[in-house]
């Protein structure tokens, strides 16, 4: 199941679009790989987005200093958290928008209630992605027609 976050490119790398469909896998393999990724993620690798914290999946938990520093420090040291610096995501298979770096300022800023700002590394499958969405697209268009 493709779940897709809300988030909003701010510094879209520039990439060309996405010949028209219906699609096959070889219609796709030699489509550019920024092409594929951004139509089926709505972004690319090296894009920088916004994000809210709770729209984002931890993959590989490191929450346990920050946890920490919130117990010693509390919102004084929440607050001295810099959130200009981006924090590094990747996108999964699923679609989802995983943490890979940048946990101090993930907890910051999901305890501050603020969006978070990072670059993306593309991890899924395009290809597949695209195929998948397309016969989800048909499968509804199918459930639309009217039966005779």
């Amino acid at each position: 199941m493709l779940t897709m976050p809300d988030f909003t490119l701010i510094s879209p790398t520039p990439v060309g679009t996405l010949p028209e469909g219906p699609h096959t896998y070889d219609s796709l393999v030699d489509v550019d790989c920024d092409v594929l990724d951004r139509a089926a993620y709505g972004a690319t690798t090296d894009d920088l987005i916004e994000i809210n914290p709770n729209d984002v999946t931890i993959i590989h938990p490191d929450l346990e200093n920050p946890e920490y520093r919130f117990e010693m420090d509390g919102m004084d040291w929440v607050n001295s958290v810099d959130l200009s610096e981006p924090v590094e995501f990747s996108i999964n298979q699923q679609g989802q928008i995983c943490l890979e770096d940048g946990h101090h300022r993930y907890f910051a800023a999901k305890i501050r209630g603020e969006n978070l700002t990072g670059t993306i590394e593309v991890k899924g499958n395009p290809i597949k992605t695209l195929l998948y969405l397309q016969r989800k697209e048909l499968e509804k268009e199918d459930n639309l027609s009217p039966t005779m």
